[in-house]
């Protein structure tokens, strides 16, 4: 021994280094910032968005759709869970889903989802510009993003190519009835401009003969339609 103190040995490059991976690694199991966890058990509460979570790519989370769910064909092999105003909460329970999707104006739904602990989403499927705004909704919530964006703009493209289409060609006057027309005894209903049908009538190169935007889906007589003549009759319907 000479007496004389060990020198201090200043922080090397290898400490920094394990340091730094330490602190990496830290970042990497920390819990807090794990990847986000989506919805993987969806009950669709309407046709519209059992097709629109199809079309997204996401139909294989889809355990339970509405009696009236027809489309596309893997959504007919689905458990049933009644309709939007008659949903069986029985299936609800049963299937165990953490997300039921749902039209905006379905409030009694979304309470007794909630008073089960069932996560909720609400979305609009009445006009075009409602449309694209879900689907944009959904890619977020579900996180398929890019396919949302994918499908708004082939919607958006599909429209703008049938509307150039159409550019020169007259339109006619055109009556958009709801149910069979050809039953004497049936009530009628029209479709008003304000809604996601008369939308597609107008980009079809209708005009629709109900002027009143007010009026979405009124109750009309036959005397109504012969004092307005239409050129054209469309009956929507699942037989139509």
């Amino acid at each position: 021994m000479d007496g004389t103190k060990n020198p201090r040995v200043a922080p090397g490059p290898l400490k920094r280094i394990t340091l730094f991976a330490f602190l990496f690694l830290f970042v990497l199991v920390d819990p807090s910032r794990a990847a986000p966890q989506y919805p993987q058990r969806i009950i669709s509460m309407s046709p519209s968005i059992t097709e629109t979570l199809f079309a997204l790519g996401v139909g294989h989370r889809v355990v339970g759709v509405t009696d009236f769910c027809s489309y596309p064909k893997e959504a007919c092999a689905l458990p049933k869970i009644g309709g939007l105003l008659n949903p069986s909460i029985e299936a609800w329970i049963m299937l165990k889903p953490d997300l039921i999707i749902h039209q905006d104006d379905s409030h009694k739904l979304r309470i007794n989802a909630r008073n089960l602990g069932i996560r909720t989403l609400a979305v609009s499927m009445t006009r075009l510009h409602n449309i694209f705004s879900s689907i944009q909704t959904l890619g977020e919530v579900l996180g398929c993003e890019s396919a949302a964006r994918a499908l708004t703009q082939k919607l958006r493209s599909g429209i703008q190519r049938h509307r150039d289409r159409l550019r020169n060609v007259p339109e006619k006057m055109t009556l958009l009835l709801l149910g069979d027309g050809s039953n004497p005894g049936a009530a009628l209903y029209a479709v008003g401009r304000s809604t996601f049908l008369g939308e597609l009538l107008e980009l079809a190169g209708g005009t629709n003969i109900l002027a009143d935007p007010n009026l979405n889906y009124p109750k009309i007589s036959k005397e109504f339609i012969l004092r307005h003549s239409p050129e054209v009759i469309i009956e929507a319907g699942p037989d139509a």
